[in-house]
């Protein structure tokens, strides 16, 4: 059986207004899911907006991911310029990018890579 409290706590709130947004009352949507009995109706539609709202979150997400990580990238730029590091994407020594800094730093082979 699952926990409606874990479920409230994915959408990033309490049980109280996991119901409420369902449109169902606390005490009611606990009785609904230990009981089995529902309006089949009402609680598809419920269950269709808590869709919605999964992925309109999601989708939020990401977004805030993608910002991390471009905050992230330029601090790296950012650092490259300050230290007088070339980054091994302007690079067109023929090195994969992925395995450039791994095998160029391993093998020497790649001098340019380390400074400019």
């Amino acid at each position: 059986m699952f926990d409606l409290r874990d479920i409230a706590k994915a959408f990033g709130c309490n049980v109280s207004v996991l119901a409420n947004t369902m449109g169902y009352t606390r005490q009611g949507l606990y009785y609904a899911v230990h009981s089995g009995e529902v309006q089949r109706k009402r609680m598809r539609a419920a269950l269709d907006h808590l869709k919605t709202i999964d992925q309109l979150q999601f989708k939020e997400d990401i977004s805030a991911a993608e910002e991390r990580s471009n905050i992230r990238q330029q601090g790296i730029r950012d650092m490259e310029n300050i230290f007088n590091l070339v980054s091994a994407e302007t690079l067109e020594s023929g090195c994969e990018k992925s395995q450039c800094c791994r095998d160029c730093i391993d093998n020497e082979a790649c001098v340019i890579y380390h400074v400019f």
